[in-house]
């Protein structure tokens, strides 16, 4: 009964901070939802330390380091002028959605943003937690979810500190090398990681459901956010010298795998 309970705390929060994207309506989708989980995080932090075990602390803390990170470079990156002109066109079409179409982008978004958290609610049993503490799935989540806030980070950076002085170009350093999209990567691993990490506290088939699908919902947007992305770069960079080149030999996504495009690129 107070998972249940905390569930729909976490979500009116989410309906609270995602409000803002009435404002903008991109935001729903950025501000919204990184700010929303550092709230979901805080807030659980500060209702329920007491029982935390020590994964619970890299869990909640670590999402909420993540929402604390990725907001701030939002807010940082929406005051390019480079960046705003790039997504000039997206902006003005969600912002021309009727007010039903954002009430209901609204809605879902904040269930969403509930589902990706829940993993964190449920693995808050003392008895059960206890126990598993040592548990490889547990283990195995925090790596993912420390690695991911680290890979996603760390290409941010790069892809920053690159366009500041070759803004004309495509990025091919440090992780780009290995991965096309490595950001995108390292989102990915954050919220995989966080559903490994509790899934031995889903009890009930509704946990299964919602914490599913929280999962299931991130990766179709981060596929979808991925190929979007690889048709506008395919688009702008196709003739620059050694696009092609980087485009045939380095994946899209996951490294070493031999999965190079989410499109068909038009020569």
């Amino acid at each position: 009964m107070l998972t249940i309970q905390v569930l729909l705390v976490v979500f009116i929060m989410a309906l609270m901070v995602t409000a803002s994207g009435f404002r903008n309506t991109i935001w729903f989708v950025t501000i919204g939802y990184t700010f929303a989980i550092l709230a979901m995080a805080l807030a659980l932090g500060i209702s329920f330390y007491k029982r935390f075990t020590w994964f619970n602390w890299i869990q909640v803390s670590g999402l909420a380091l993540w929402g604390i990170r990725l907001g701030a470079y939002i807010l940082q990156r929406d005051k390019n002028r480079d960046y705003q002109n790039n997504v000039q066109d997206q902006v003005q079409a969600a912002q021309k959605l009727p007010l039903f179409a954002k009430f209901f982008m609204w809605i879902a978004v904040s269930f969403l943003f509930t589902c990706l958290f829940s993993p964190a609610i449920f693995s808050l049993k003392d008895t059960i937690s206890l126990k598993l503490s040592g548990s490889p799935y547990i283990i195995l989540g925090c790596l993912l979810l420390l690695l991911g806030i680290y890979i996603e980070s760390r290409a941010d950076w790069e892809k920053s500190r690159f366009k500041a002085y070759q803004p004309g170009t495509f990025v091919d350093v440090g992780l780009f090398r290995w991965v096309r999209y490595p950001n995108y990567l390292g989102e990915l691993m954050v919220w995989t990681g966080n559903y490994l990490l509790s899934i031995q506290f889903y009890q009930a088939t509704w946990q299964w459901a919602i914490a599913t699908t929280g999962l299931i919902g991130i990766w179709i947007i981060m596929i979808d956010a991925t190929r979007r992305l690889e048709k506008r770069h395919w688009s702008k960079y196709r003739d620059v010298p050694g696009y092609k080149t980087y485009v045939e030999k380095v994946p899209i996504l996951f490294p070493y795998l031999p999965f190079y495009s989410f499109i068909k690129r038009k020569p």
